[in-house]
């Protein structure tokens, strides 16, 4: 994916919408505010009303939410990982890389990339491009069992 100019974790949120033709809108801006705040990051549009909502920002509906997490997703600006059970999570680390699903804590946890590309290039053959790798390891701690509804 290529790189955004300017970059929505490093310049202000006014800045990126401008530069991206987006109205500056006090939803817009609070949602970059909160990326930018908590990144590196895995969130779902509920999720992310409830960020808001415990900011002050009460009257934001779901809606919208969604409306502007997939605008950022369409920008290069998110990525998104959709688990097994078709939750829709957004990403603010848009590089390529795995993630590991905490059964126990309904959580998505980055794990850097390793050699699974270069094995696959390897496997396929040059008439092949990697589009996209999508790998998730459901975990859970130690000691404990995974929930019934993860698997």
């Amino acid at each position: 994916m290529p790189k955004l100019s300017p970059s929505p974790l490093t310049s202000s949120p006014e800045q990126f919408l401008r530069a991206n033709n987006l109205r500056v809108t006090r939803p817009r801006m609070s949602m970059l505010n909160i990326i930018q705040e908590l990144h590196p990051f895995h969130v779902t549009a509920r999720q992310m009303q409830e960020f808001l909502r415990e900011r002050g920002i009460d009257r934001v509906s779901l809606a919208t939410v969604y409306n502007v997490l997939n605008t950022l997703h369409a920008l290069g600006a998110l990525s998104e990982v959709v688990d097994q059970r078709g939750n829709r999570w957004f990403d603010s680390t848009t590089e390529h890389h795995f993630h590991a699903y905490d059964t126990e804590t309904d959580k998505l946890i980055d794990i850097t990339p390793f050699a699974l590309p270069d094995a696959l290039h390897t496997s396929l053959g040059k008439n092949y491009a990697i589009e996209k790798i999508e790998l998730i390891v459901h975990v859970s701690p130690v000691g404990k069992p995974a929930k019934a509804n993860s698997r």
